[in-house]
């Protein structure tokens, strides 16, 4: 939300970049609308700067061009620019360009949206395309779609076990890993923890039918977490199989077995810090 966020202090920025608006944040919000939050983040963007859009609903930029109708900068609109796909690799393409996404970190179509919106803003800061090219590999998500492949978390899973983390929070973030996760065929275990801030039940429904198990654990050290029981039973009621442990060591304790599997730690940034931390 751009209205009181603390960066919200210069007259002038060089550019503002909006990225994909979606139903999150929501406990910072009055009305607790999709409406509510489009306005906050848009109708108090600075005028007489560069205002780039990155792909949104229909309906969220019908509503982006409304608030930004008196504004009077040099806005970008997402239509400027597209992802392609040419067998098994996306491709960056406007009017005059066009850039393979030579990425090896980079999995989910929200993250790739994020990059595309990225190239375009560096193209128009006349950043020439081969030192785009050369960076693309480098890219790198701290807590998103982030893979462990080293480190002492790392070494308590099995040779036939990976682990990776995500941040994912929001009914939207949901929908993206699924997404990503309905690609990958061998199975799946998730160590889910939320804050109570959140929409945990919006959340969990888009998790049917990608995980074996569930095991839910506290944040640590969070006031504001939910406790480990209270996840399982929304879990339990969205009819995923659960299990709720005191802790997240537990939970890959009990995870952690001979069979080949992709165990994913996600539900909140404080806990993916935390995991990080041990790692």
């Amino acid at each position: 939300l751009w209205r009181l966020d603390s960066n919200n202090v210069h007259d002038f920025p060089i550019i503002q970049i909006c990225t994909n608006i979606n139903k999150q944040h929501l406990n910072f919000l009055k009305k607790k609308t999709l409406n509510e939050i489009i306005k906050e983040d848009i109708a108090y963007l600075s005028n007489f700067t560069n205002i780039y859009i990155g792909k949104q609903t229909p309906y969220v930029l019908q509503k982006i061009k409304v608030h930004l109708k008196k504004n009077k900068s040099k806005i970008v609109y997402p239509e400027t620019w597209k992802i392609i796909k040419s067998g098994n690799s996306f491709y960056y393409k406007d009017k005059k360009t066009m850039i393979k996404l030579n990425t090896k970190h980079v999995y989910s179509k929200g993250m790739r949206e994020n990059v595309c919106l990225a190239i375009k803003v560096a193209l128009d800061l006349k950043i020439d395309k081969k030192i785009i090219q050369k960076t693309l590999p480098k890219l790198f998500f701290e807590g998103r779609f982030q893979y462990l492949r080293k480190g002492k978390i790392k070494k308590k899973l099995q040779k036939n076990e990976s682990i990776m983390v995500d941040g994912a929070h929001s009914p939207w973030d949901a929908k993206n890993i699924s997404n990503y996760l309905k690609t990958i065929k061998k199975p799946k275990y998730a160590i889910l923890a939320m804050m109570k801030n959140k929409q945990p039940d919006l959340f969990i429904k888009n998790l049917r039918g990608v995980f074996k198990k569930i095991y839910t654990v506290p944040i640590d050290n969070e006031k504001g977490s939910l406790k480990a029981k209270e996840l399982y039973k929304i879990v339990s009621k969205n009819k995923i199989k659960s299990e709720y442990c005191k802790n997240f060591n537990e939970a890959l304790k009990k995870i952690t077995s001979k069979e080949t599997k992709l165990v994913v730690v996600l539900g909140s940034l404080y806990q993916i810090g935390n995991i990080l931390n041990r790692n």
